[in-house]
């Protein structure tokens, strides 16, 4: 699981490799329409703020949070597909590819959900409709397009819907959201084949020297 001691340190430039790609993402989300992409950062101004145009600081820390959590789902990802050589065809590719997109996403969630408490201090997290079927069986591109498709739309009903209306709101709903995709990617464990799970029993991930600013204080 990330964010814990072990034998394979993550760093600072492991994941500033990734973060192109990663706002790429955030800023291109396609829910469907072939005519439209949606842009994460463009949704949630005015959340927390009188200006519209403005991203207040808890949300502009989560999306922090955010981007270093994808990252680490990329980073992640080539580690374990680097790992799966060793045992080549004994396993068909299909499945490798959703094992490696499960674990990376489950770590990548984990990360981001711990990172987000923080932010939360003693607001509780904001319910939702969590009745969330990820797909982990694309290529690691879509399946994060997937997967933020689903985040965007809740978090532009959250909004519209005045759910999510001050900045630490953000931060609460979003809690909720990587901790039901965090669990899915879990449940989803115990079907892979044993060669996969295997391959990350017992392996932990420990981020050193957080590439994120010092966040600014509300």
């Amino acid at each position: 699981m990330a964010e814990k001691s072990g034998a394979h340190p993550i760093t600072k430039k492991n994941l500033e490799y990734h973060f192109p790609k990663v706002n790429d993402h955030l800023k291109s989300i396609n829910r469907g329409d072939p005519m439209q992409r949606d842009n994460l950062f463009t949704l949630v101004k005015g959340i927390g703020s009188a200006n519209e145009e403005l991203i207040a600081n808890k949300v502009q820390s989560s999306l922090e949070d955010i981007i270093e959590g994808f990252a680490l789902y990329y980073e992640i990802n080539a580690i374990v597909e680097n790992r799966m050589k060793a045992i080549n065809s004994q396993v068909e590719e299909k499945e490798k590819l959703a094992f490696v997109n499960t674990y990376s996403m489950f770590s990548a969630a984990a990360y981001i959900q711990h990172q987000l408490g923080l932010l939360m201090e003693n607001r509780e997290p904001i319910e939702i409709d969590a009745n969330f079927n990820f797909k982990f069986d694309y290529t690691k591109d879509d399946v994060l397009a997937y997967t933020l498709a689903k985040y965007f739309g809740l978090i532009n009903i959250g909004k519209r819907d005045e759910v999510i209306k001050e900045e630490v709101d953000f931060p609460a709903a979003s809690y909720t959201f990587f901790k039901t995709l965090k669990q899915n990617a879990l449940e989803k464990k115990t079907g892979f084949n044993p060669k996969l799970v295997d391959l990350i029993k017992d392996s932990q991930f420990k981020i050193s020297n957080s590439p994120r600013k010092s966040k600014s204080k509300s």
